[in-house]
């Protein structure tokens, strides 16, 4: 009986050290599995440059606003005019790498896609990326850096009856609400940069979406459903339009938004102060 004891209590422990020693080995030292990093979250304003190839434009200026899912960057030239955008849909995310499908639109009016395979991402710092494609600016490269501190700023108020348009304009503007959080309506008869197809379409009240960032509010989405009750002056057939806003910093005050709209065809993109 001793024997039969003394030989079940030195398999016990046989079994106990191998499971001890497997448990090490499968550990690898006592460590516990390294967590994989987030993916890191693009969200907010952002502002830097876009140097096109072709045609030639070195270091023109852009400003971006960030969603989870797209992106736009924007260039803006009222004087020329030479106004770009490029809308870009997220086709992966990582900590530091996306990839991305593109729209090109220049002048309110869409030209064709290309695609980054390259781009660069760092939270709440930078963002940056090259396009390839065949045709007029498809070869462009970018580099945007996260407002830290604008992101992180309040966000706007505009009472109702706030008239916003684009600095060098008079007359008929847009339209915000924000203490309710919605775009009461908008015109864009005197904006010298809009598409001829938005010209003087108005909609009623529409509702905004908050995306996330810094602050609730700082970044705004929307979408418009115009019809021919819309008052557009070329109206043809109903259309959509897809909006963002975001206030931004003009020297020392955060007194303007950053408005991009845009569809498969077109794109508006205006700096707006309260006029």
């Amino acid at each position: 009986m001793k024997l039969f004891a003394g030989a079940r209590l030195f398999i016990s422990a046989l079994i106990l050290a191998g499971l001890g020693f497997g448990l090490q080995a499968c550990s690898g030292g006592g460590g516990g599995t390294t967590t994989p990093a987030a993916n890191a979250n693009p969200i907010g304003y952002y502002a830097g440059t876009l140097s096109v190839t072709s045609p030639a434009q070195a270091n023109l200026t852009a400003k971006a606003i960030v969603d989870s899912s797209e992106f736009m960057i924007v260039h803006i030239n009222q004087a020329t005019p030479d106004n770009l955008l490029y809308k870009g849909t997220f086709t992966a995310i990582t900590p530091t790498t996306f990839t991305a499908d593109v729209r090109i639109y220049r002048n309110g009016t869409f030209l064709r896609t290309a695609t980054i395979s390259n781009g660069s991402i760092t939270e709440k710092s930078s963002m940056s990326g090259t396009l390839s494609g065949t045709g007029d600016y498809t070869s462009t490269s970018f580099s945007l850096a996260y407002d830290t501190t604008v992101n992180a700023r309040t966000p706007l108020v505009s009472s109702n009856g706030d008239i916003w348009i684009v600095p060098t304009t008079t007359g008929t503007g847009i339209g915000l609400d924000l203490d309710s959080t919605i775009l009461r309506a908008f015109a864009f008869d005197n904006i010298i940069i809009v598409h001829d197809v938005l010209k003087g379409c108005t909609l009623p009240s529409l509702g905004f979406i908050n995306v996330n960032s810094e602050q609730l509010g700082r970044v705004r989405k929307y979408t418009a459903n115009l019809r021919s009750t819309s008052s557009c002056v070329n109206y043809a057939s109903d259309f959509s339009l897809t909006g963002y806003i975001t206030p931004f910093d003009s020297g020392a005050n955060d007194n303007r938004y950053l408005w991009i709209t845009y569809n498969d065809n077109n794109f508006f993109a205006g700096e707006l102060v309260k006029q």
